[in-house]
């Protein structure tokens, strides 16, 4: 009689094990993985003063009427250069009173071989007063300029009123085959804090828009 309770009191307590649950191993559930956060945009620059602007592709602006002695040929040899011509000489000799000297270099320079160009241009340049601004300009946005000689006008416009400036950078930059085109429009949107990439008459909307928000 015993032995038939032990088992029952056995059975009984299988059923209650049952009915209550027996709690299985907890599974470890791996965490998901980190969701990483939206990057955002980068914040478009912001305007720059003109002493700021990224420098055209030369080194340093030459001292008027100073040339290198000696060039660089292809093969990497220094040679010594030629002489400058007679009509170069004499017109850098100049004293340039009243602005003759700049005057003259303008009206030579479309006669001067590349080299020449390169050679006078910081002169010029520095002869050349803002009130006469139109005619240099002529020179700089003349896509045959040698890419050295726009350099420096480019690099001389960084000290003129920002109309001059600006009309000027955006005449460069609309021309892509003007050998410092790229140059130009890097020079335009660090001054506007945008880049308008080829839509010029954006580029000519904001740089109105900039020059009545910063009258000179």
């Amino acid at each position: 009689m015993s032995r038939r309770w032990l088992i029952l009191a056995a059975l009984v307590a299988v059923a209650v094990l049952l009915f209550v649950g027996i709690p299985s191993p907890t599974t470890v559930t791996p965490p998901p993985p980190p969701v990483a956060a939206p990057v955002a945009p980068s914040p478009l620059p912001a305007a720059i003063p003109a002493e700021e602007f990224p420098r055209p592709r030369l080194l340093a602006r030459p001292r008027p009427g100073t040339r290198p002695a000696a060039q660089e040929t292809e093969a990497g040899e220094m040679v010594e250069r030629p002489p400058r011509s007679t009509r170069v000489a004499e017109a850098l000799a100049d004293d340039n009173a009243d602005g003759r000297r700049g005057a003259r270099l303008l009206a030579l320079f479309p006669e001067l071989t590349p080299e020449e160009q390169v050679d006078v241009a910081s002169a010029m340049a520095a002869d050349v007063a803002d009130a006469d601004y139109a005619a240099l300009a002529a020179r700089l946005t003349d896509p045959g300029i040698p890419e050295l000689a726009a350099a420096i006008l480019l690099t001389d416009l960084l000290d003129r009123p920002a109309t001059t400036r600006l009309n000027t950078l955006l005449a460069v930059a609309r021309q892509p085959d003007h050998p410092v085109t790229d140059d130009a429009r890097a020079m335009l949107a660090a001054q506007l804090g945008q880049d308008h990439g080829a839509d010029w008459e954006l580029w000519a909307k904001k740089i109105s828009e900039w020059l009545a928000s910063h009258p000179e």
